[in-house]
């Protein structure tokens, strides 16, 4: 049976009181970015379903009601012989457990259990996720550890035949169209709870690839009080009982940034960018053949 889902790499979710809401109403997405383990919608030929990670969610505090309609990271080249190459990659990564491209991959895939398992859960898309007018092959590769799930996107160059790395990255990874990366982090071991610590990547269009370009902590004085730790309530000027680390570009890197500071980070980064929604497909041949043969 062909399987597919479109899966949404982020949605809006509200901690209150320990609980999730999700939504996938176009109408109800914020401008501001909330990163989450993946959230899928899933689309099969007999029923439709919606799943939510039960994972904490990790957002702005304050979150925009303006509406950013999502948009869809579809194909843009259909080139067969691109997908061609990609077709063959898959048929190893499935039969054989090899990958054409580096090493680290070869190692996750030999990592994979005996079984059928990460061949059942793991899924991949063929789309222009860096939007530079060449599609991309992204695997969803999911064994069951953190250690060897990624989402691993990589572009095959059919004038040298040559394969290139763009991003290896969290599954629950944020793509939007304005080439910014939201990556969290596995573990949470800070000292905030509102909003997860996660880096920061950009697309390059000079190397081709997802460089990182920051990172992103909190801490809360709630958590800080039930941990012994001082709050630096001088950096808190809106008195929202937080402070954010920024590392990036013009910023100090340190935990003196405000609730309203940060915001205003994130609406500079973002820019009012949309996420990318990505249709993706169950790893079996019949769905190989059925999207890159044609």
């Amino acid at each position: 049976m062909r399987h597919s889902k479109v899966t949404l790499l982020s949605c809006v979710m509200a901690v209150v009181i320990g609980s999730t809401a999700c939504s996938t109403s176009t109408e109800s997405m914020p401008s501001d970015f909330t990163v989450t383990t993946s959230i899928v919608v899933e689309d099969t030929t007999t029923a439709s379903s919606s799943a939510a990670s039960s994972e904490t969610t990790v957002a702005p505090t304050t979150a925009s009601t303006t509406a950013v309609v999502p948009t869809v990271a579809a194909p843009t080249t259909y080139d067969q012989g691109l997908y061609n190459s990609y077709y063959s990659a898959l048929i190893g990564v499935v039969e054989d457990r090899e990958t054409p491209w580096f090493t680290e991959d070869q190692d996750r895939m030999e990592l994979a259990d005996d079984g059928t398992y990460a061949i059942d859960n793991s899924s991949f898309a063929v789309c222009d996720i860096d939007m530079d007018g060449t599609d991309e092959l992204l695997l969803y590769w999911e064994n069951g550890a953190d250690v060897e799930n990624a989402l691993i996107v990589m572009e095959f160059d059919t004038s040298t035949g040559d394969w290139h790395r763009e991003i290896t990255c969290p599954l629950g990874s944020t793509f939007y169209d304005n080439g910014v990366v939201i990556e969290p982090l596995s573990h949470n071991q800070g000292l905030g709870e509102t909003v997860w610590p996660y880096y920061i990547s950009e697309y390059d269009f000079s190397s081709g690839t997802f460089e990182h370009t920051g990172y992103i902590d909190s801490m809360e004085k709630s958590v800080c009080d039930r941990a012994g730790v001082e709050f630096p309530e001088s950096y808190d000027t809106d008195g929202r009982g937080i402070v954010y680390m920024v590392e990036y570009s013009g910023y100090s890197g340190a935990y003196e940034y405000s609730q309203s500071s940060y915001d205003s980070f994130v609406s500079s980064l973002t820019g009012g960018a949309s996420r990318l929604l990505v249709e993706t497909h169950s790893l079996s041949r019949e769905n190989m053949e059925e999207y890159l043969l044609g």
